[in-house]
């Protein structure tokens, strides 16, 4: 159908290659389903408020129904020389002539229908990110309970800094994730207006039931404004620059994992199946698919800035640079972003702790010289500054072969205290102490339970309107099944 009225002629041959592609293929049957979900809405409400025939509607819809049983089969492989929607309009108008099917686009726009498939697709994604970073969490959640007596070095400048335990640091990261699942949840929030009605840009003077199609498609309203309904995307920059954001969290945890298995750390005791071998070098057993999730991360975070020059410069109306261009690196940064979490949950169920070596590791440095200076404070009335400088002193005069608490500076102070000693009172300003690991896990356990259940009725209620769809688009369909 390249004559369209004002437009006789077809596109140039190169131009459709370059912008449309060839030809349908299996990849394409998701957004062929959402524009059938689509066209069912949106025919069911014609049907309703007068717009369109019973008869009309009944044909129409039983075809479209006979397309997805057929997993749109008699489009795969077929031209696409407008684009995917006008491919499958065309065949639809192929199978039941102009006059049916022509009939089924008033009060509506390519514009807003792309709108509105965008926003189904993007409560999907975050749905999928959201489900799997709950799991991650709560793996974590439940290992931190697991090593929470693991005393190891907490680092800053990569210098060994004071002590605590590989429970708490893992905890550290659930934390952290938590406040990044908030994030795309509130993505949810702001995808709860349907765009379809829409239309090109500015509305129609046809009286369609927006709040029809909105209740059937999982929405909670209509469009409030054409414009604003076509022109953004503004939620596909959120989710790409909150994957973005979490990808960072999960490239530096892969960055201490890689520091913390050379082996002049030796934290772990790493299962073959996370490993790989070298070619050449027999000695070598590498953990390479922590520089796998570095790599991935990397990726997304150029996907972010390739969407927002995408978008950048363009008319706040429909426009093919936000609608299309943009969202070209947003299905590339949603797999890397999975494939790097699957790799990161993996790595961490496989790998254990040598709790030898890293309380080997805090034992050989002077992680508990912020303790003794608190001592100093506390038990001997000194005040900080002298104290810190007192410590300082002894730590420079002595030797690796001599107790820091049997030198001259400290040894009458007699601050001797263990490792597992100086974590277990740690409990102020959230320190490592098991009290608060065991707090942190049941309040995290109970956050992963009510976002969990949160998710739920998200999916519940798209689920419940799916169903609704069916059973009135169903209305139609039953009475000329038999003669599709």
């Amino acid at each position: 159908m390249d004559n369209t009225g004002r437009i006789k002629k077809g596109l140039n041959r190169s131009i459709k290659k370059i912008i449309f592609g060839n030809k349908i293929n299996k990849n394409d049957k998701r957004e062929l389903l959402l524009l059938s979900t689509i066209d069912k809405a949106h025919i069911v409400m014609l049907e309703q408020e007068g717009f369109l025939s019973f008869e009309y509607a009944s044909k129409v819809i039983s075809k479209i129904v006979y397309l997805e049983n057929l997993e749109f089969r008699p489009l795969i492989g077929s031209k696409t020389p407008r684009g995917l929607y006008m491919k499958y309009e065309n065949w639809l108008i192929e199978q039941l002539g102009i006059r049916v099917a022509g009939s089924i686009h008033l009060g509506r726009s390519r514009n807003d229908i792309n709108a509105t498939i965008a926003m189904i697709q993007m409560r999907e994604n975050v749905a999928e990110v959201v489900t799997l970073l709950l799991k991650f969490v709560e793996l974590l959640n439940t290992l931190s309970m697991e090593y929470k007596d693991v005393v190891m070095p907490a680092y800053t400048h990569h210098q060994p800094a004071v002590p605590i335990t590989y429970g708490y640091y893992l905890q550290g990261v659930c934390i952290a994730m938590k406040k990044n699942i908030n994030q795309f949840l509130s993505i949810l929030d702001s995808l709860k207006t349907s765009p379809l009605g829409s239309c090109s840009v500015g509305g129609t003077s046809v009286a369609i039931n927006t709040k029809m199609t909105s209740k059937l498609l999982g929405f909670d309203s209509g469009p409030l404004n054409a414009m604003e309904a076509v022109a953004s995307r503004d939620y596909v920059l959120n989710f790409m620059s909150i994957i973005s954001i979490t990808s960072v969290l999960i490239s530096r945890i892969a960055t201490d994992l890689l520091l913390w298995n050379t082996r002049e750390f030796n934290f772990f005791k790493l299962d073959d199946q996370i490993t790989g071998s070298s070619s050449i070098m027999p000695n070598k057993k590498n953990p390479f698919i922590l520089e796998n999730i570095q790599g991935k991360t990397g990726v997304i975070s150029s996907s972010l800035f390739g969407a927002v020059t995408a978008m950048h410069n363009t008319p706040f109306t429909n426009n093919i640079g936000v609608g299309t261009e943009s969202n070209m690196f947003l299905d590339k940064s949603k797999n890397e972003f999975l494939d790097s979490l699957e790799l990161l949950t993996v790595f961490m169920q496989y790998s254990k702790p040598n709790v030898k070596q890293m309380k080997k590791k805090s034992s050989e440095s002077f992680i508990l010289a912020t303790e003794y200076a608190n001592t100093l404070v506390l038990n001997h009335n000194i005040p900080f500054r002298e104290a810190h400088f007192t410590i300082g002193k002894a730590i420079s005069n002595s030797s690796e072969n001599i107790a820091l608490t049997k030198s001259k500076e400290l040894e009458k102070y007699k601050l001797e205290i263990s490792l597992e000693e100086v974590v277990s009172k740690t409990k102020y300003g959230g320190g490592p102490s098991c009290y608060n690991v065991e707090n942190n896990f049941n309040t995290l356990k109970k956050y992963i339970s009510k976002t969990t259940n949160a998710l739920m009725r998200y999916k519940s209620k798209w689920e419940t309107a799916y169903n609704q769809l069916t059973h009135a688009s169903n209305k139609l369909v039953k009475p000329l099944a038999s003669k599709v």
